[in-house]
């Protein structure tokens, strides 16, 4: 039995949706980031993503899970410490970065042009 993904509805209602907001500015129009919300530990914390490998799905690991490749640089730290940017924040990032993936596959389940996030943006505070 093939396990069904979820649909965009789904997907939309997932609590990882809390943790973040897409970030634009005028500076940058064409460059979209990430800010992280008081829903994790990495408030204020914003960063934008690199390179971005899917993984071969004849290539899973011994957990059944495919992992996602990518570089991310932090644009601003919010006074948090190098330190504590650990496992815990890379795991939350790749989930992130997962969740807007599959959101925006063209395939997903009633997905049409109005989806697209440059139509979901909000402007970044952070000059």
């Amino acid at each position: 039995m093939t396990e069904q993904l979820p649909t965009k509805e789904q997907l939309l209602k997932d609590p990882i949706t809390k943790k973040f907001v897409f970030l634009t500015s005028e500076k940058y129009p064409d460059q979209t980031c990430i800010g992280l919300t008081k829903e994790t530990d990495f408030w204020g914390v914003v960063y934008k993503y690199g390179k971005v490998t899917l993984p071969d799905e004849t290539k899973i690991n011994s957990e059944n899970k495919l992992n996602l490749k990518f570089e991310y640089d932090i644009l601003e730290n919010n006074g948090i410490p190098k330190e504590k940017f650990d496992d815990d924040f890379f795991k939350l990032i790749g989930d992130i970065l997962y969740h807007i993936i599959v959101v925006q596959t063209p395939d997903a389940e009633g997905m049409n042009e109005s989806d697209n996030r440059e139509n979901d943006t909000i402007e970044s505070s952070i000059q």
